[in-house]
């Protein structure tokens, strides 16, 4: 399997072309909820950068799977436009159990990611940095904020 070094660079490139992608939808969120813990740190860039709260919600289904998010930060965001950022939509699983979850919100999120594998089918995020086919190219993304220590 190739590895592949993702760094903060390629990150404030990523963000760009998601901020690109919605300002051509005219789609301005007021609030951002970043799924942990791949989502949080892009979805906390974006926070400062339209200017709106961030919300953390936990939703793993790989790591820490049996820790729960606590969703009273949810309450109040009737109404709201938010944007669910996370690191990959690998399988969407993930990225559904997002949009489930706040389904009884009565709210109508779009969804961010850096990295959009377009061999699955099961969810496709509205905004995207870049997009990959993991299931030819056999890759994993080794984000800088989850192995910045290997590389000192």
């Amino acid at each position: 399997m190739k590895h592949i070094f993702y760094t903060f660079d390629d990150l404030k490139k990523s963000l760009n072309e998601i901020t690109r992608q919605a300002a051509k939808a005219s789609f301005n969120p007021s609030i951002i909820i970043g799924i942990s813990r791949g989502g949080l740190i892009p979805a906390q860039m974006l926070s400062h950068y339209y200017e709106v709260p961030l919300i953390p919600l936990h939703i793993s289904l790989r790591d820490n799977p049996l820790q729960e998010s606590d969703l009273t930060a949810l309450e109040g965001i009737k109404g709201e436009r938010p944007l669910v950022v996370d690191d990959i939509c690998d399988g969407g699983h993930t990225l559904v159990k997002t949009a489930s979850i706040l389904s009884p919100y009565q709210v109508y999120p779009r969804f961010a990611v850096l990295h959009n594998n377009i061999s699955q089918m099961l969810f496709q995020p509205d905004f995207y940095g870049e997009e990959i086919v993991k299931n030819e190219n056999k890759i994993w993304i080794d984000y800088e904020w989850e192995t910045w220590w290997k590389k000192l």
